[in-house]
C-alpha cells in the first residue's frame, strides 16, 4: 500500500478541520469545536469505527437540538446508525411536533424519507 511506504495517509472525503478534530480524539480523547461540527464528526468517527468520538457527537448533538435542525439531525442519527442520538431526537421531534412539521427540513424528510417520518408517529418496537 502506498501509505506503508510514505507514511501518508489522505482522507479526502472530509475537510481538514473534522480530520484533525478526529486525530485530536484519537491522541487526546478531546477535539475541539465539537458542537460546531459534532455532525461532521458523527460520520468520521462511523466511518473508523471511533465508538468514543462517536458517543461524544451523539451528546453534543442531543444537547444542541432545536425545531429547526432536529429533522437534519435525525437523518443523520438514522445514516450513521446513531440509536441513541436517534432516539432523543425522535423524543424530541414527538414533544415538539407542531413546530417541527412547519419547518421546511420536515416537510423534504416527508417526500424523501418517509419510513424515517413514520418512527416519528409509530410507537416504537
Amino acid at each position: 500500500m502506498l501509505e506503508s511506504a510514505e507514511n501518508i495517509i489522505n482522507i479526502m472525503d472530509f475537510d481538514e478541520r473534522v480530520v484533525k478534530g478526529m486525530l485530536d480524539y484519537v491522541y487526546t480523547g478531546e477535539t475541539s469545536d465539537l458542537n460546531a461540527i459534532a455532525g461532521d464528526l458523527l460520520q468520521i468517527a462511523e466511518k473508523y469505527d471511533l465508538k468514543g468520538l462517536k458517543d461524544m457527537s451523539e451528546l453534543a448533538l442531543s444537547e444542541n437540538l432545536t425545531v429547526y435542525n432536529a429533522v437534519q439531525v435525525l437523518v443523520l442519527a438514522d445514516l450513521h446508525n446513531a440509536a441513541n442520538l436517534k432516539a432523543n431526537v425522535l423524543n424530541f421531534v414527538k414533544r415538539n411536533m407542531k413546530k417541527v412539521q412547519n419547518t421546511e427540513a420536515f416537510q423534504d424528510v416527508v417526500q424523501s424519507n418517509k419510513d424515517l417520518i413514520l418512527e416519528i408517529f409509530l410507537p416504537p418496537v
